[in-house]
């Protein structure tokens, strides 16, 4: 059985106790907690004497102290739990506008518009220089319409250039059957000084027919003569004559090719 110092008295009591037997003080029976200061000794914690050495109450306050301050602190409550928050999206450096792009310049917005009209490769390249420059709404707008005016504007260059280049082909046509006529005058008369007549075909001549076109010579006497030319290239034909025929193409100067 253990035995422990009445905390009132000094007198000796069970552990086991519930009051001392000496002075009737209540005892709780716990195992000492302090220490004494000046000889180490263990004791209740609420003794007024040291038992070992009898020091007084007023040398066992800095004891006291002591148990106070080792004394397990209450746990803390429990921190409220943080209020979840609305996750927050940064764009890089590179690609969020900065101030000087938050606003398209006005220029290039209406050269891009206006280039729809006069020319849609200017609107693409406007279109393209604005997505570089991070605004996405009119470069992505000036590039879904210019893409449909290019082929429109392809289809309106083409339809005035395409008759045009035709034109162009018809006259060299015509100029080529032209200059055959007037180069089978210059063999007519070659032929006609050496027989005294002029010739029916241009196989016994001195002369050359140029690529794709055909002459034909209608009529050939010792007065004069006549033909046509004709052009793979082309629908319209040539008549020339030289003397007393009939011209093959009416109203048509003598010796002077005409076409129709």
């Amino acid at each position: 059985m253990a035995i422990m110092q009445c905390p009132d008295c000094g007198g000796k009591v069970s552990t086991k106790a519930t009051s001392c037997p000496h002075c009737g003080a209540p005892v709780t029976g716990e195992t000492p907690s302090l220490k004494c200061n000046e000889c180490g000794t263990s004791m209740p914690a609420n003794a007024k004497t040291c038992p070992a050495c009898g020091a007084p109450a007023a040398a066992l306050g800095a004891a006291e102290s002591l148990a106070a301050s080792t004394t397990a602190p209450e746990a803390p409550s429990p921190a409220p739990a943080p209020r979840p928050r609305a996750p927050s999206f940064n764009l890089p450096e590179s690609i969020a506008p900065s101030a000087s792009q938050a606003v398209a310049p006005v220029g290039a917005i209406v050269a891009g518009y206006v280039g729809l009209l006069v020319c849609p490769l200017v609107s693409m390249g406007v279109a393209i220089y604005m997505l570089t420059k991070k605004h996405v709404g009119h470069g992505v707008a000036m590039l879904v319409l210019s893409i449909p005016m290019f082929f429109v504007w392809i289809g309106i260059v083409a339809a005035i250039a395409i008759p045009k280049f035709a034109n162009t082909k018809e006259k060299a046509y015509v100029a080529s059957m032209k200059s055959d006529l007037r180069n089978l005058i210059t063999a007519q008369e070659a032929y006609f000084a050496d027989n005294v007549t002029y010739s029916h075909t241009i196989v016994g001549m001195n002369y050359s027919v140029s690529a794709g076109n055909q002459i034909v010579i209608i009529e050939a006497s010792g007065t004069g003569w006549s033909g046509t030319a004709a052009s793979s290239g082309t629908s319209s034909t040539c008549g020339i004559y030289v003397g007393a025929v009939t011209p093959p193409v009416a109203g048509e100067p003598e010796g002077a090719p005409t076409c129709q």
